[in-house]
């Protein structure tokens, strides 16, 4: 299977000040399930159509297994058809003249394939996806969990190297959202193809991708594992645009001096002093019973149950925390409790918001880093708030 390889792709519709995609760098490696990740308007849907051959690009390069499709300054443009890939639109497009059998049926018809060979693989694809017994109705006459099957089977069938998705899940309600992520990484799984597929849906890249790439106003913010992503953001925008309920960003500018002086004991002057902003996820928060340096006094303002955990809202100073527990916690708003914070799982950023490593400083500091992935500056927990526990250690 291919990998693709974009090199200083850049992108501008008539305003050279204003790309699209700016000097993009991107290797998406063979049999990848690559997600590309950003808010609206960040160029991900440009990069995908720039792949898929549906955009020239105004600079840079791209390659496919290494051969050049696309190199403007030598004039090298190689057209969508002859790319070997697959593309699913947010829309579906299917045709509406057309059965499910017909639609499926439709790259294999163009290619002049043999009529059995047709038959064979239409209805080879149409069984894996669970629409064979549809095969004689009209999109019209589908679900929308059904129409997306029938735009999958038909790129399947023509056995692309590279499977391209467009928000291909957008249009469909939770329940069937969360089947078809399933169905995708069952298809991925068994078709072992290179999958680019774009999203503004932080959970469906999580769940989706071997990597992520994080977009931005035209730029990649960020390549890595989803949990990379999440636990280690190379910038306060990837830290913020990741995270539900959101990270804790708090600005030391405006911290008070309980805020600043607990820092200083967990993470050691040199750190603060080079730091603007602390991130803080939810999950790394827990009411503890300890008074020692380095925990916080803070005021429970409100409880949010979500089902399957809770989220609490709490003033520690000048600042509004959010804490999730795994459950109810039974804290009554107007309380006052104390909390303690996985010192290495803090992101610290600097005045330019990138990331500080701060491993280093801890272990000079004298608190190592659990094994656990998670070192809890506190005593003892009350039985209703359980720490949490990282699977895998933490570098910061």
């Amino acid at each position: 299977m291919p990998t693709i390889t974009l090199k200083a792709a850049t992108k501008h519709y008539g305003k050279p000040d204003a790309p699209a995609i700016n000097a993009l760098d991107l290797f998406i490696e063979d049999g990848e399930f690559m997600c590309l990740l950003g808010p609206s308007g960040c160029g991900k849907t440009t990069t995908l159509r720039l792949i898929a051959g549906l955009e020239n690009l105004s600079g840079g390069s791209l390659h496919l297994d290494s051969k050049p499709v696309d190199v403007p300054d030598h004039g090298h443009f190689v057209s969508p058809d002859k790319r070997k890939l697959g593309l699913v639109f947010q829309s579906y497009a299917l045709w509406p003249h057309l059965s499910v059998r017909r639609n499926v049926e439709f790259g294999l018809r163009l290619q002049k394939k043999p009529k059995a060979e047709i038959q064979h693989a239409t209805e080879a694809v149409m069984q894996t996806l669970g629409i064979l017994d549809y095969a004689e109705r009209y999109p019209s006459e589908l679900s929308g969990g059904q129409q997306q099957r029938v735009a999958l089977a038909r790129m399947l069938v023509v056995n692309p190297g590279i499977l391209l998705m467009d928000e291909p899940l957008s249009n469909l309600d939770a329940r069937l959202r969360l089947q078809m992520r399933t169905e995708l990484q069952r298809i991925h799984q068994q078709y072992q193809s290179t999958l680019v597929f774009v999203t503004h849906d932080q959970w469906e890249a999580m769940a989706l991708a071997t990597r992520i790439a994080v977009m931005h106003e035209g730029i990649i913010q960020q390549v890595g594992t989803p949990t990379d992503i999440y636990e280690r953001p190379a910038n306060r925008f990837v830290a913020e645009f990741i995270g539900s309920p959101p990270i804790n960003m708090v600005e030391l500018d405006h911290a008070d001096a309980d805020f600043k002086q607990a820092l200083f004991q967990l993470l050691g002057e040199k750190v603060v002093q080079q730091t603007a902003a602390i991130g803080i996820r939810p999950e790394h928060i827990q009411v503890t019973n300890s008074t020692k340096a380095g925990t916080l006094g803070a005021i429970v303002l409100s409880e949010i149950p979500t089902g399957g955990q809770s989220i609490c809202e709490l003033a520690c100073g000048n600042h509004n925390l959010l804490m999730t527990t795994s459950r109810a916690s039974g804290l009554v708003p107007g309380t006052t409790v104390r909390i303690a914070i996985a010192v290495d799982a803090l992101n610290c950023f600097d005045r330019q918001g990138q990331r500080i490593s701060i491993a280093s400083e801890l272990q000079n500091s004298g608190s190592t880093l659990s094994q656990s992935g998670t070192n809890w500056q506190s005593a003892s927990l009350p039985a209703h708030n359980t720490p949490y526990h990282s699977t895998q250690s933490t570098t910061l």
